[in-house]
């Protein structure tokens, strides 16, 4: 068979306790090396954040503001994008900070 000489073929059977002479251990190989190679991911819109993140915006919002108390809030917000909340765009961190914002009020 042509997969006796492909070594990686061998080793993911081993890996995955498949036997490579059954049909149906070939299907769950693929599906397994499928499911890892090419994950499938959530659409749609990111879940807003919970209280302990938007508290620590809050933290880190006013951290920078006492290192800069002239600096407008969308400046901050762009400064934490920078250096500490890359993953996340300066106008979204505004926009977070004010739900945090509110939520402080609320209470």
């Amino acid at each position: 068979m042509l997969y006796k000489n492909n070594k990686a073929t061998i080793r993911a059977f081993k890996a995955f306790g498949l036997d490579s002479r059954n049909p149906y251990h070939w299907r769950r190989l693929l599906f397994a090396c499928t499911g890892i190679l090419f994950p499938v991911t959530k659409s749609g819109r990111k879940k807003l954040w919970d209280r302990r993140q938007r508290h620590q915006l809050l933290a880190d919002f006013e951290a920078e503001k006492s290192k800069a108390p002239a600096l407008t809030d969308d400046e901050i917000c762009k400064r934490l994008h920078k250096h500490k909340y890359k993953a996340h765009q300066a106008r979204t961190l505004r926009n977070r900070l004010t739900l945090a914002r509110a939520e402080l009020t609320d209470r």
